[in-house]
């Protein structure tokens, strides 16, 4: 987890490749599509979900400021994968959550995109 003293910017961009669609349909940005395109290698049997990105990007401002943009996408090849689909972002009182994006492409190319409804926050021990 990312502590500093100054406030922290989280911006979590992910795709989720699910089974099961979000709430409202949207295009998707191209660098999920990209990456879902990609063909997926053959896993073992066991293996439920996969990540086919993920990128984290920190800037310290002059402020002293840290933001930090993330991004992730990830595959999921069987129902049991769907967990994987839930994304969490931890914080503390010096840290900010300012932006928080989601989408979903199903399996048949169907695009779907998160709305504030769809993230909620859960309490210290709770998840």
């Amino acid at each position: 987890m990312l502590r500093n003293k100054s406030a922290v910017a989280f911006c979590f961009f992910f795709l989720l490749l699910s089974l099961f669609p979000l709430r409202a349909s949207a295009g998707v940005p191209d660098w999920l599509r990209t990456a879902a395109q990609q063909p997926v290698k053959k896993y073992a049997d066991d293996v439920n979900a996969v990540t086919l990105l993920y990128q984290s990007e920190t800037t310290v401002k002059d402020s002293g400021e840290t933001v930090t943009h993330v991004r992730k996408v990830i595959k999921i090849l069987r129902p049991d994968g769907r967990d994987k689909a839930f994304v969490g972002v931890p914080y503390d009182e010096e840290t900010r959550l300012s932006y928080f994006k989601g989408w979903s492409i199903s399996a048949r190319g169907t695009e779907y995109e998160a709305k504030k409804n769809d993230v909620y926050e859960v309490g210290a021990g709770e998840g």
